[in-house]
Order: C-alpha cells, then sequence, then structure tokens
C-alpha cells in the first residue's frame, strides 16, 4: 500500500537551508520556480506580500525583515555558516596552534584528527559539539608530560578562543514548511489525464486548510506576571511553492507551504508558537483532503475511502497507483511507518537531481506508460446528487458520524480532545461536509447540548 501523508510538517533549521530548498528545489523541471509560487496570509497582506514570491522578498522575510529590509522582530537571523574567507582564516589558525604545540606524537595526531573533524565544512558546529571537542582537547593536552601547566592552560585558551568561530549560535527558527500532499490518483488524473481543474481544486483545499491554520493556530505565547499565556493572533504569512513531480520523477502534485516563524500581535511581531499546528497535524491534513474530496465531487467524480483514512478517485486500480509511486515505495522500503519518520527519510535519502528535464518531455513519458498500462482515466460527470438537501438528510448523518467518533475516542480514555475530534469526524465523512460551517458548528452544538 502507498504510504500518502496529506499534511506532513518540517522545523526549517536556518535560512540557508531555506532558500536551497525552494530556490532551487523545483526538482527536475526547467520551469521557473516563481511562476508556481504565491504570498499568503493575512500578516503577508499588511507587509505588501501578494502574488508571486520574488527570492528577495523571500529572503528578506526569511531573516525577519519586511520588503525593504527594515527588520520587524527581535533580532535577525544570524546565518550559521562562516565565509569561505573566514573559513580559510580559521584553518590556519588551527594549523599554527597544530605546529606551535611541541608535545608527544601520538597526542599531536589525535589533537590533528579533532581538528580534521571541526574543518570539515564551513558550517557551524552546535555548541555541545564544540564543548566536546575541547573536552578532547585539554584531555590530550593534560595527558601530555612534555608541556608545562602555564603553557598548556595557554593552548587550551586558545583552541577556545579560534573555536568560537565555529560555534553556532541557538537561533530563531526562520520558518516552518507544511507540505499538502494530493492523493495518487488526483495527481494521475491532473497530470497525466490532463484535467487541469484537479490542479485548481488542491490549490483552493491548500487555502482552506491554510485559512484554518490562521484562524486556530496562528499563536504566540507571551509572559505576563511570570505566567505564560498563549495568545491567538489569527495572522500568518506563508510562501506557497507549488510542484507536480516527485524526486522519482512520478506525477505529485504538492505544495510547499513555508510558514514565516513570525505573527503580529498588538502591533509587535513575534515568533509563533509551533504545538499547535504541529501537533495537530493530522487534523489539518484531514481537512485538506476534506476540501479536496468536496471539490472534486463538485467536478462530477466519485472517490473511495481508503483503510488509511486517505480516498482516491475512483476508476484506478491498485496497479496503476503503484506504478506511479516510485517514491512512496522507496520511504517504504526505508522503514516510514508514520510521518515523524517520513520527515527524516526525505531529508536523509533524497535522491541525486537530474537537473534540466522540461515539463513538457515529462508529461508526454508519463502519458506513454499510462498506455502501456492500458489506463483509461475516470470521467467526470456533471451529476452531483449528493449536496442536495432533497436527496439526504445531511444534518441526521453528520449527528450520527460525531456520535459514532465520540464512542471510539472514549472508548479506552474518558477524556475528550476536540482536535482529534474533528480529525475523526473528517476521516469518517470525507467529501460530505465543510468543516468551517458544518462539521466544527455542529461539532460544538452536540458537544454543549450533551454536556460532554
Amino acid at each position: 500500500m502507498e504510504i500518502n501523508f496529506m499534511l506532513s510538517i518540517y522545523r526549517l533549521q536556518n535560512v540557508s537551508q531555506a532558500l536551497t530548498y525552494y530556490k532551487e528545489d523545483n526538482y527536475y523541471s526547467k520551469e521557473n520556480q516563481e511562476e508556481y509560487s504565491e504570498w499568503y496570509g493575512i500578516a503577508a497582506e499588511d507587509l505588501g506580500l501578494k502574488g508571486k514570491v520574488k527570492l528577495k522578498d523571500f529572503n528578506y522575510i526569511l531573516n525577519g525583515c519586511d520588503k525593504d529590509g527594515k527588520l520587524l522582530v527581535n533580532k535577525k537571523i544570524k546565518e550559521q555558516k562562516l565565509s569561505y574567507e573566514t573559513y580559510y582564516n580559521v584553518k590556519n589558525e588551527y594549523n599554527k596552534l597544530i605546529n606551535s604545540l611541541n608535545i608527544e606524537d601520538k597526542y599531536k595526531d589525535e589533537i590533528s584528527i579533532v581538528i580534521k573533524k571541526i574543518t570539515e565544512s564551513n558550517d557551524k558546529i552546535p555548541a555541545k559539539i564544540i564543548d566536546n571537542y575541547e573536552k578532547k582537547f585539554s584531555s590530550l593536552i593534560n595527558n601530555s608530560n612534555v608541556i608545562s601547566i602555564d603553557k598548556k592552560d595557554k593552548f587550551k585558551s586558545e583552541f577556545k578562543k579560534i573555536n568560537l568561530n565555529y560555534k553556532k549560535i541557538a537561533d530563531r527558527r526562520p520558518a516552518y514548511d507544511l507540505t499538502f500532499s494530493a492523493p495518487k490518483s488526483v495527481s494521475i488524473a491532473a497530470l497525466v489525464g490532463d484535467d487541469k481543474r484537479l490542479i485548481d481544486a488542491h490549490r483552493n483545499a491548500v487555502k482552506y486548510a491554510l485559512s484554518v491554520v490562521e484562524k486556530e493556530y496562528s499563536q504566540t505565547r507571551i509572559v505576563e506576571n511570570k505566567n505564560r499565556n498563549i495568545i491567538l493572533t489569527n495572522n500568518i504569512i506563508a510562501a506557497t511553492f507549488e510542484h507536480d513531480i516527485s524526486r522519482k520523477i512520478d506525477p505529485q502534485l504538492h505544495t510547499h507551504c513555508v510558514m514565516m516563524n513570525m505573527t503580529k500581535n498588538n502591533g509587535e511581531w513575534r515568533s509563533i508558537n509551533q504545538d499547535g499546528f504541529y501537533y495537530s497535524s493530522k487534523k489539518l491534513g484531514a481537512i485538506y483532503q476534506n476540501e479536496l474530496a468536496k471539490c472534486i465531487k463538485k467536478l462530477g467524480y466519485e472517490i473511495q475511502l481508503n483503510p488509511n483514512g486517505t480516498f482516491d478517485i475512483k476508476g484506478y486500480t491498485s496497479e496503476h497507483l503503484l506504478h506511479f509511486s516510485k517514491r512512496s515505495l522507496q520511504m517504504k522500503e526505508m522503514g516510514s511507518k508514520n510521518q515523524k519518520d517520513a520527515r527524516k527519510y526525505v531529508l536523509i535519502e533524497r535522491d541525486k537531481k537530474v537537473e534540466g528535464i522540461p515539463k513538457k518531455l515529462t508529461y508526454n513519458e508519463w502519458k506513454n506508460e499510462a498506455k502501456i498500462l492500458n489506463i483509461t482515466h475516470p470521467i467526470s460527470s456533471n451529476l452531483n446528487t449528493f449536496n442536495d438537501p432533497n436527496n439526504i438528510n445531511k444534518n441526521d448523518i453528520l449527528e450520527s458520524i460525531i456520535l459514532n467518533s465520540i464512542k471510539e475516542l472514549t472508548e479506552n480514555d474518558i477524556s475528550l480532545k476536540k482536535d482529534k475530534l474533528h480529525e475523526k469526524i473528517l476521516i469518517k465523512s470525507l467529501g460530505i461536509f465543510d468543516y468551517n460551517e458544518e462539521t466544527k458548528v455542529k461539532t460544538e452544538e452536540y458537544l454543549k447540548k450533551k454536556l460532554i
């Protein structure tokens, strides 16, 4: 079975990582990344960030600045790399230190190994690791029988001084990557079957999910009278980047939403509290796929629910889906069983890029593969009777789903978390109800009525 997570969330560690990942990572195509990007969020609009994402603006906002370069947050994010000039100067300082050591060869060789590890690249190193290197250095120096105590202290001091260049300073995280991925059947129908309306459906579902993030999970922490309070701010800044190709060059419609680690509260820019959206990723993924399923049904497609809580467009066989799921199969072979594993393996085992394959050529290859597999793409109809109020009583269905979901969640645990309840209701009713206007409202009404 394909591993298909509707939403994965990854914490971006520094600006360089974000710029590399999103500036150069339009996977294998020659297409301009800017053409498939868009700003989102109330805070983004307030800063004049609208439409396509320009690299200059993206760089500024990642560094906590507005589009004119004015610093908005308390501190600008520090670059966690040495410039190449500094890198070579620091290496020379280490070499001078080694050459000045009148010490036993065995200790000198081990010190050389320590310094080689430090200077393997120009990336700065976490303070804890630097501290371990310093302990190792001190131990080797202290073991020497030919260096005086005064010189031992001098060498250890010099080593620590040089290491300051390499020590990574704890810094504000620039952003978070929320990646929404369409079911494989939707990607095939849109990109191989040429129904571009499905791409619009994906885009609308992504925006819908981001609107929920903004309304429910844009939070910051405020300390008042020594008490730490979580405040809802209702504004985010997100740069969205749409891709349609997986790293195994399969059709895979997905959008990276780079949500900046900044939100505005009472006129002040503050860091976002990640706990809300990070630990509710399954609910947000369910909101995305529910909205996507609704849009797809309105286009006249039939959907089928999968055992893992996702859905697919009816009409494709498991063979068809697996053929175009080489990336997911690779993840499964690597041992990925959940979102946490998936995030880890995506970072560790990225395939080497094959640069510059034109999209037109890629699309033609997919179409040829579909012919070989004798794929007949599902045909949408104009009939969509489910939402006809005369056809079925939706309120009764929703109340029944709410009741069953509560029973399942409280079977072994009397506590009831609202996010988990929303998630379960959404999965049980994919493509039927609007989350904001129906699922959320009716759930609140039911809980109040039953005093749960």
